[in-house]
């Protein structure tokens, strides 16, 4: 019995070494952020960030449960790790969400993954009741598919086009309320600038579809540079949603936030860890779908919801418009 105790210890301790050599470039990763832009790969591991803090939590259990003298010594650094992810992973942390009144929005965020995704989404849109509605990788089969089963009727305002079968660049605008487009449709990330009214005040949706940092790198950097931009040009009242291929951990969406002031939803709403991609083939287990809300809103809810077929989870919001 006392062989196959060190034998389990062994393995343990081998294992959570395993575990901290991707523990370690993460921490890396996190502390020095400017390193994610010396190379798309290195920009893709950026995104797991939060994970680095289950990891050193993970290697810390290890050393503690099998560790024996000096070994137990090395649970420091795993110590050390969690408490540098905990930090880092401060967004990510569940808290109060604010009160809130004034006039509110239910505006709604889909990639239908190249039209696939649109099987479930008219029993979705029924039961939320979004307002708004954006869409990503919409196919002119699934719109087609979509109106058949009512959305024609349901959101009888729309602005952008669809796309051809295998096509990601399809992007379009659903709302229940008319809408007056600000600039005209663009590849830049900004997909469309429109502008509605809420119980009588004006409210600017800004419509995102990036590209993704390994399909193109510098194409990422410059289109959220550009996602930028738009919202800055806006006043007033402001919505900045879809599918920004990045993660708050990103420098560019770290970069983003700061330039326009504007705030992630999730967090605003304290929802905690939000991941909204990967859903095809795994749980969704990183997130870069966002709703982004200017000083004149505040969240009032938030939430994310399977979408059979796509490849991302969708994502709702509440907003209200402060009085």
């Amino acid at each position: 019995m006392s062989r196959l105790r060190k034998e389990l210890r062994e393995a343990a301790l081998t294992l959570a070494a395993l575990v901290s050599l991707g523990a370690v470039p993460l921490t890396a990763l996190g502390l020095n952020p400017q390193w994610q832009l010396t190379s798309r790969w290195v920009t893709m591991a950026a995104s797991f960030l939060p994970y680095g803090l289950v990891a050193w939590g993970f290697v810390g259990l290890m050393v503690l449960l099998a560790g024996r003298g000096w070994w137990k010594l090395l649970v420091l650094p795993a110590v050390a790790g969690v408490v540098a992810h905990a930090w880092l992973a401060a967004p990510y942390w569940p808290s109060p969400a604010p009160e809130a009144s004034g006039a509110r929005l239910t505006i709604m965020s889909v990639n239908l993954y190249y039209g696939w995704g649109d099987g479930e989404l008219p029993q979705k849109t029924a039961e939320l009741r979004p307002d708004v509605v954006v869409v990503q990788e919409i196919t002119y089969d699934a719109l087609g598919r979509l109106d058949a089963r009512g959305w024609a009727q349901q959101y009888p305002y729309r602005v952008g086009e669809p796309a051809e079968d295998w096509d990601a660049g399809g992007a379009m605008v659903f709302s229940t309320r008319p809408l007056t487009e600000l600039e005209p449709g663009q590849e830049s990330g900004v997909r469309q600038v429109l502008r509605l009214d809420v119980e009588g005040r004006p409210l600017t949706v800004v419509a995102v579809h990036t590209t993704n940092p390994v399909v193109g790198f510098d194409a990422w950097q410059s289109e959220l540079d550009a996602v930028a931009a738009a919202a800055l040009r806006q006043s007033g009242p402001l919505v900045v949603v879809g599918d920004f291929n990045a993660t708050r951990d990103h420098v560019p969406m770290q970069q983003l936030l700061a330039r326009t002031g504007l705030e992630d939803a999730t967090e605003e709403a304290g929802v905690g860890w939000a991941p909204t991609f990967g859903t095809r083939y795994s749980p969704a287990v990183i997130a870069i779908d966002h709703v982004l809300t200017s000083g004149h809103l505040t969240t009032a809810a938030i939430s994310t919801f399977g979408v059979p077929g796509s490849d991302h989870r969708g994502m709702v919001a509440q907003v209200a418009m402060d009085a």
